[in-house]
């Protein structure tokens, strides 16, 4: 009987967690391909580079690029 409780509560919980998973690696492609795409700084093949990087690594990808990119920093 308790095996059957862990599986209904694997199950439960399981799916959200996956459907929030793909949400978020969703939203931090697309913010990579928009940001890159507007970039003037940028060459394409560079373009394209973080476009793939971000497709193929999910958020962490998107987490490199964004230290990478130097977005976050202070103008001096």
């Amino acid at each position: 009987m308790t095996f059957g409780m862990m599986d209904y509560w694997g199950l439960s919980w399981g799916m959200p967690l996956f459907w929030l998973w793909g949400i978020v690696w969703l939203v931090a492609f697309i913010w990579v391909l928009v940001d890159s795409v507007g970039r003037k700084d940028m060459k394409d093949n560079q373009k394209v580079a973080w476009i793939l990087i971000a497709l193929l690594s999910g958020l962490l990808g998107a987490l490199i690029y964004y230290a990478a990119s130097g977005r976050g920093k202070k103008k001096r």
